[in-house]
């Protein structure tokens, strides 16, 4: 729950971290630098942690997450704040995919899934609760304050994992240890993902999708990625065992968890955006109104778990989970600027019941399909797919959503204007007041412009958008239907009852 907490804190308080710092230039740049380190040094930690011990790294990622918090907390300005966020994903994206690894260990198969499931809800009740802190610690105290909470919850999180946790001694002195590290696979591995995501972030916000910048970025990214390839297959010990992929089973649920990554966070981003900047909002009441999707999530994730453990059974959750994913996107994809509250409800309801209810029995089944001595690996590589395919999905999103909304709403404005005769600085003042480029612009006053013209061009502004938004939507459903049709192809495992590792006394 740390660092999805934190994740949806930070995004509650961008605009006053903005306005404090004068940074609406840069101040996306505090998610992305997150996400960014987060994603590319997700799939080393498994193996790093083979070596080294998981519960010293756990505890080393908690650490390392705390002491950059207090480096955002004290930031001075935008670049420092930044720097700390990109710090803070490295900690972050080892504290999710160790976790995993841990339980995948310590559990028994049978049992795993009541591990998983309720491991997941506290994940989305950190994003529950995430915007309701944020808020409160925004408008009562400090921004600051919601990098300080992670330090008291980060050391509660140590001492948890200190006195509930024994495991094995990883084997060998630090120097042999270090030895063992697959050094230059890190390097390309992190290297390569980092540039790839780094030409999503830049395609179509900073330079176009086919400007020589963002081409040049993914094909360094290509190119990079496939000396990775040729190092790891000729590794001692690779960072990403090759022979993972040899498995069948786990080959194809990689596939799913791209597209449940795809599916989940272009669903988080995007939601709270239909609230916000169709149905103009705010953010706390946005937070308030996306409760169906991640309340449901939550339970579904709880439910399925024990179901797992109680049938035996893993494949069919995310055959029927992606099926319903699939079809609460189509319901997404129709909500109007008009539409009813139980339209707005019911779509998000089961789309958190189908992610919900595909999340947990993915992951153990990733872990039942991976050579035992390969635990680590097998479940951070498919948290990094997971991940990559929500990178992918975020931008793909994006580019639609802002596609769609920049072909339609000029026009749009142009005929209002038209009709009640505005002038082009009344029109400038309303376009600079939805400029998702400047997290200050919902403070310009409007009184400038008659109320039955400033009425129109909100109701063209919110029709834009939330065409955007339903052509956004289509375009995921295709990923929700390949990740449906590969679990067809995911063969039965059964599970075992005994744990891969036993606990220490």
């Amino acid at each position: 729950m740390l660092s999805s907490l934190d994740s949806t804190i930070v995004a509650t308080m961008l605009p006053t971290i903005s306005r404090d710092f004068d940074g609406a230039a840069s101040y996306s740049w505090v998610g992305n630098a997150y996400l960014l380190t987060s994603t590319a040094l997700a799939p080393i930690w498994g193996k790093v942690s083979d070596i080294f011990g998981r519960k010293r790294l756990l505890i080393f990622c908690v650490l390392e997450f705390m002491a950059t918090s207090a480096l955002a907390a004290v930031s001075v300005n935008m670049p420092m704040l930044i720097t700390a966020r990109a710090l803070q994903g490295i900690g972050g994206g080892g504290i999710s995919g160790l976790t995993m690894a841990i339980i995948g260990e310590i559990i028994s198969p049978r049992e795993r899934g009541k591990y998983q499931g309720i491991l997941a809800s506290t994940t989305g009740l950190g994003a529950v609760m995430g915007p309701l802190v944020g808020g409160l610690m925004t408008d009562k105290l400090n921004w600051r304050y919601g990098f300080w909470i992670n330090l008291p919850i980060g050391f509660l999180t140590i001492l948890g994992y200190h006195f509930a946790i024994s495991l094995p001694a990883p084997r060998g002195s630090l120097k042999t240890q270090l030895r063992r590290v697959d050094w230059l696979g890190i390097v390309l591995s992190t290297a390569s993902i980092a540039v790839f995501l780094l030409g999503l972030t830049w395609g179509g916000t900073v330079y176009p999708w086919a400007s020589g910048q963002v081409l040049g970025l993914f094909a360094v990214a290509v190119v990079v990625g496939a000396t990775f390839v040729w190092w790891e297959l000729r590794a001692v010990e690779p960072v990403i065992p090759p022979v993972l992929f040899k498995e069948r089973n786990y080959a194809l649920v990689n596939v799913v968890f791209f597209c449940l990554g795809f599916t989940i966070w272009s669903v988080s981003y995007f939601v709270p955006v239909y609230f916000q900047e169709v149905l103009f909002l705010s953010p706390t009441d946005s937070g308030v109104q996306n409760l169906p999707y991640m309340g449901f999530f939550i339970v579904f994730s709880m439910l399925c778990g024990y179901l797992v453990s109680w049938s035996g059974q893993l494949v069919i959750f995310p055959r029927i989970g992606l099926l319903i994913a699939t079809v609460a996107l189509g319901l997404l994809s129709m909500l109007r600027p008009d539409s009813s509250k139980f339209m707005q409800i019911l779509p998000q309801a089961l789309v958190g019941a189908g992610l919900g209810w595909t999340n947990s029995p993915s992951t153990v089944y990733a872990q039942v399909n991976s050579p035992t001595n390969m635990i680590g690996p097998g479940t951070t590589v498919v948290q990094f797919t997971r991940a990559l395919g929500s990178c992918v999905g975020i931008a793909a999103f994006t580019a639609v959503y802002s596609n769609v909304v920049s072909v339609q709403l000029p026009d749009k404005i142009t005929g209002v204007a038209t009709q009640y005769k505005l002038t082009p600085a009344q029109v400038e003042l309303f376009e600079a007041s939805y400029s998702s480029s400047d997290a200050n612009a919902g403070a310009l006053d409007l009184s400038s412009i008659p109320s039955d013209a400033l009425s129109s061009l909100r109701s063209v502004l919110s029709s834009s958008r939330a065409d955007g938004l339903h052509y956004a939507f289509v375009a995921a459903v295709p990923f929700t239907v390949v990740g449906w049709a590969t679990t067809l192809w995911l063969r039965h495992v059964p599970l075992r009852t005994t744990a891969v590792v036993k606990m220490q006394k």
